[in-house]
């Protein structure tokens, strides 16, 4: 038999290269967050992690040029 067992993921708004994460509230749209910081710095992104530590990026906005991100960035 398998269970869901309810647990809550805490998600950031993150400027690569930088030591910025913001964490995001229950009252407050990823989107619009990652949009507000990707308009000061240039790029942002909405990541969470995993359990076994892994980051897992699950949204992004902006150039990532801008941040020196000089890949390619595909979600």
């Amino acid at each position: 038999m398998i269970r869901n067992y309810p647990f809550n993921i805490q998600k950031f708004v993150e400027v690569p290269n930088t030591t910025i994460k913001e964490p995001i509230l229950r009252n407050q749209w990823a989107d619009e967050l990652c949009l507000q910081i990707a308009d000061d710095y240039g790029y942002a992104e909405i990541v969470w992690y995993a359990l076994n530590g892994k980051r897992v990026v699950e949204g992004n906005y902006g150039d990532p040029s801008l941040v020196g991100m000089n890949e390619n960035v595909l979600l």
